[in-house]
């Protein structure tokens, strides 16, 4: 195949696998026929290598699911190979297995030329993804245009003595900039923000925060200014991961949520899960009552703002164009909310771990 080939094979562009056939020939015997260098090459690598390489099946599946519910294509799929381990105390050590394997896809998406913004969320997932990007030791400025991060959420007021205030949407969003741009761009900044409105703000308490809020000059340049649409409705790329339904808001789920009692139970019962913060009911055409008050009093990223990434993305060329919404998940658990996602036409491309791809494939085999 010539470059131009392979990278339409690949969804890369043609720079990009100049620079992977460069990097890999050191490795490569030159001459047909073309194989690795096993005096090189140790035998986990190898298996490494085979297990990368092989035919994945349930990208062709998302494919014909998402045409099926009238969508333009599935995603574009990445699959992370992780070794098993053992429960929930390595669960961080996964997160950093996965998010450092994920860096070189995400920062081969940020690169492209049709990138400018970029819309970041929150969470343990995006922390670990910057610690990723920064190991890859890219110096920076990465590019002699910025990009510009742009966070999407407020604060959600976390115990800061069990979850760091680096997993704030602002923290992330400044920590990737530095990591790209260095110092030739500076991200707004949302900490006064808060994400969620509580429920026992009422009436003209209610009014009076939403005032306050609309008056943080970052607030309005993000999502509105003087009735023009922010910068949340014009995103290139919008980095997120996704919540299952039995922790609704993952990391969000704060003192903020306090005031909603027993009702987080029912609104597990009540949602597929969440992307970034925003809602993916059961019941789409009459979301209940519940989620609706949610929805209200969240002042973060709204689906409208995915929608309009998503299909900006999905209407070019998937190899070059906009990236759209990049979805990082990992484990089995978040295949309902994936699954879903895709469905809707939300996830452009979509980076996850093998035990998700075989939950995946089952879950469509079901359905």
């Amino acid at each position: 195949m010539t470059q131009e080939q392979i990278g339409r094979q690949l969804n890369l562009s043609q720079s990009a696998v100049s620079r992977l056939i460069r990097q890999a020939k050191p490795y490569l015997v030159e001459q047909a026929p073309y194989r690795f260098r096993k005096d090189i090459i140790d035998r986990a690598t190898m298996d490494a290598i085979l297990q990368n390489a092989s035919v994945q099946h349930l990208g062709p599946l998302l494919d014909k699911f998402a045409k099926d519910h009238g969508q333009p294509r599935g995603p574009e799929l990445r699959v992370v190979r992780l070794t098993e381990t053992g429960g929930p105390k390595d669960l961080m050590h996964r997160f950093i297995a996965f998010t450092t394997q994920a860096a070189p896809l995400v920062h081969s998406l940020l690169m492209r030329e049709a990138v400018d913004t970029c819309g970041v969320t929150w969470g343990f997932m995006l922390w670990d993804l910057s610690i990723g990007l920064q190991a890859m030791r890219v110096p920076a400025p990465w590019r002699k245009r910025p990009i510009r991060f742009i966070p999407l959420t407020g604060d959600p007021l976390q115990d800061r003595k069990v979850y760091a205030p680096s997993l704030t949407s602002s923290s992330i969003a400044a920590e990737m900039s530095k990591i790209v741009n260095e110092d030739a761009y500076r991200p707004p900044w949302l900490g006064l923000v808060p994400a969620y409105i509580p429920d026992k703000f009422q009436g003209a308490a209610l009014n009076g925060i939403e005032r306050l809020i609309r008056m943080v000059p970052e607030y309005a340049e993000i999502f509105d200014a003087k009735g023009k649409r922010g910068a949340a409705y014009k995103l290139d790329v919008i980095l997120t991961s996704v919540g299952r339904a039995a922790n609704p808001l993952g990391f969000g789920m704060g003192r903020l949520f306090a005031s909603l009692g027993r009702r987080v139970k029912h609104l597990s019962d009540q949602i597929h899960g969440d992307i970034g913060g925003v809602l993916l009911p059961r019941n789409a055409d009459q979301p209940s009552e519940l989620i609706q008050s949610i929805e209200r009093r969240w002042k973060g990223l709204k689906r409208e703002h995915l929608e309009s990434c998503a299909r900006r993305a999905f209407d070019e060329d998937p190899a070059v164009g906009r990236p759209g919404v990049i979805v990082l998940a990992e484990g089995e658990d978040r295949a309902d909310v994936v699954l879903h996602a895709v469905e809707r036409g939300l996830i452009n491309h979509l980076i996850i771990d093998t035990s998700l791809e075989k939950a995946l494939e089952n879950l469509i085999a079901s359905q």
